[in-house]
């Protein structure tokens, strides 16, 4: 850090210093009780001791590792923050709005562009959804579903979002026509630092987040298995008040005409 006074965020309760393994864990306990965390990392400069291009592959080596250790720190407060919720300890429900879902899969998707170039991406938004939430965990699930059918596809998948509603209940929907997850591994995807396979990028904690944040929210998430190749992740959250008072004579027809 420079000599010049610091101003830190007033929200800030606690700040951790690095962002090592120790500063991981440590946030990470930290968020869990509830706890406002902020991470700030000490930047060096890396330089080679021999060869010509030796301090430029030291200092890229060491930025990537700094970009890992950033993410990896990201998603482990994202994970804490979505446990407290689930237990109710860190007072997150007091900060959640009414929210359209479809908004939220609009943003995923234009952050995503980039990682999509190669991909068909399409989205279908049929009618708009609305759910009482935290936008932000709502938001960092929904692109952490898309950016997972993105990464473990090769290039030409086609990647389709869709929201919806059913029975009262908002529905979000993210497949695609890949290879698809072995069954084996079908029943891991959702444990905490489980990858897909040894080369995909990654800390193995986005599905950990989607199913901390669906659940902490009164939802679920679940892998869908389908008698074809491709994958079909469907996240359910509640509906708001309003929604489900919108499908109760179209259902109430459904009842009546079995």
């Amino acid at each position: 850090m420079s000599g010049e006074a610091q101003t830190l965020p007033d929200q800030a309760e606690v700040v951790v210093i690095g962002a090592g393994l120790v500063g991981c864990s440590i946030a990470y306990q930290l968020a869990k009780r509830g706890k406002r965390v902020l991470v700030l990392e000490a930047r060096g400069i890396c330089s080679g001791a021999s060869g010509r291009n030796g301090g430029m592959t030291g200092a890229g080596s060491a930025l990537h590792s700094a970009e890992r250790m950033r993410r990896l720190v990201a998603d482990l407060l994202a994970l804490a923050r979505a446990d407290a919720a689930k237990e109710g300890r860190n007072g997150s429900r007091a900060q959640r709005t009414r929210v359209e879902m479809g908004e939220l899969v609009r943003e995923a998707a234009a952050e995503l562009a980039p990682l999509a170039e190669h991909h068909e991406l399409t989205v279908d938004l049929r009618e708009p959804v609305f759910v009482v939430a935290e936008r932000d965990e709502l938001l960092r699930a929904i692109t952490n579903l898309v950016e997972n059918a993105l990464v473990h596809t090769p290039p030409g998948t086609h990647v389709r979002v869709a929201v919806g509603s059913e029975h009262g209940t908002a529905l979000l929907v993210v497949e695609d026509d890949g290879p698809g997850i072995p069954r084996a591994a079908a029943a891991r995807v959702f444990e905490r630092f489980t990858r897909g396979t040894t080369q995909s990028p990654g800390n193995g904690l986005g599905l950990a987040i989607v199913r901390a944040v669906a659940e902490g929210h009164g939802g679920s998430v679940v892998l869908v298995h389908r008698p074809d190749p491709g994958t079909r992740f469907e996240l359910r959250l509640p509906a708001c008040a309003e929604q489900k008072a919108a499908h109760a004579p179209a259902a109430a027809e459904a009842q009546a005409g079995r």
